[in-house]
């Protein structure tokens, strides 16, 4: 989180005050950061939160900043996946699986 802070406050909320609308394509822990202080989740609940890779996921925000809450957001987010649920499901046991592989000697993903 420490890291991720000073680039949300001086790069992207800086260009949303001015109006922009803010793509943010980054690594799932750079992700997780945003979204710890965005969302207020506690780092519990961060460690547990599958975020898949390439689907968006899409915030609105209030002027102050602060998330809106979506009526598809999935729990502990405000924010929601443009995915429906089946395809958000199966994209996050893919995150959670590949988690769950460690490396033989020669390269190769083997199940732990």
């Amino acid at each position: 989180v420490e890291r991720c802070l000073p680039y949300w406050e001086e790069s992207i909320c800086s260009a949303l005050k001015r109006g922009k609308t803010v793509l943010v394509a980054a690594h799932g822990n750079s992700i997780r950061g945003i979204l710890k202080h965005l969302d207020g989740i506690s780092d519990e609940e961060i460690t547990q939160l599958e975020i898949p890779t390439g689907i968006p996921l899409v915030y609105r925000l209030t002027k102050e900043l602060k998330p809106l809450p979506s009526e598809r957001a999935v729990a502990p987010l405000n924010g929601y996946f443009l995915a429906d649920a089946d395809e958000l499901k199966k994209a996050q046991e893919e995150v959670a699986n590949q988690s769950k592989l460690r490396y033989s000697t020669e390269g190769e993903a083997v199940a732990a």
